[in-house]
């Protein structure tokens, strides 16, 4: 982390072309913590490019599960659920200022009032070592019931010994949350979740807040689980049934 003059402070990471992790290395016994943070750094240097990875696709494959799609920047029609562009309208009226380049709505807006229509289906986390790590502030209350369980307080590094499926999926929230901290704008994601959660796939709307030095410290994430009902896994891509 750095700051010069005029320039907003942002968390900052090598874009490694060629990343280092492979999803066979995650077999190893002697990955630690530290191991499995390098795995999302080149997981977020991939989606550097505004689009997938594939590296997270491998992760996804070892899971068994259908690659997920992740938009930088997404325009509001990409974001296929009126709930969540309703959020996003939200965030991009809230008052911006500061020196920054990307100006960020301050996180001390963040208003329980305001957000009322969205509980349940929001999640609000604390951007922790530089966007390293993620804390759950806000784990709501339809996301809890359909994974089983309530992360509030907990870290998203910590979600795969909950998930029961390793750190497949916990890696790939964890470099689309660093990604967001890195690039300061919202990233819209759709991807399946393993068959011990209700959820057909989830929707996942992320919103980046800065405090006063301009620095992103809170991430406001709308998600919305689709019902399995009347749906295949085969029958399902990015949200939208398909023939």
């Amino acid at each position: 982390m750095f700051r010069k003059q005029g320039v907003c402070p942002a968390m900052t990471s090598p874009e490694r072309p060629t990343p280092n992790g492979k999803a066979s290395d995650l077999d190893s016994p002697a990955l630690l913590a530290g191991d499995l943070s390098a795995f999302a750094d080149d997981a977020a240097a991939e989606l550097a490019s505004g689009c997938g990875s594939s590296l997270v696709d491998s992760w996804f494959e070892r899971a068994k599960l259908p690659s997920p799609k992740t938009l930088r920047n997404p325009a509001r029609d990409q974001i296929d659920h009126p709930r969540l562009q309703s959020l996003y309208d939200y965030w991009c009226g809230l008052p911006r200022g500061g020196d920054c380049p990307e100006p960020l709505p301050n996180a001390g807006a963040l208003d329980a009032l305001e957000l009322q229509e969205w509980l349940g289906d929001l999640m609000l986390l604390e951007v922790l070592d530089k966007g390293q790590d993620f804390r759950y502030r806000v784990y709501g209350s339809s996301v809890a019931a359909h994974v089983g369980f309530d992360l509030t307080g907990k870290r998203t590094s910590e979600v795969g010994s909950f998930l029961g499926i390793g750190s497949l999926i916990p890696l790939y929230f964890l470099a689309v949350y660093r990604r967001t901290v890195l690039d300061r704008c919202a990233w819209y994601g759709v991807h399946q979740p393993p068959q011990t959660v209700t959820a057909f796939f989830w929707r996942r709307l992320i919103l980046p807040f800065a405090d006063q030095n301009g620095e992103v410290t809170r991430l406001l994430v709308g998600i919305l689980p689709s019902s399995r009902d009347g749906h295949t896994r085969q029958s399902v891509t990015f949200g939208r049934r398909v023939p």
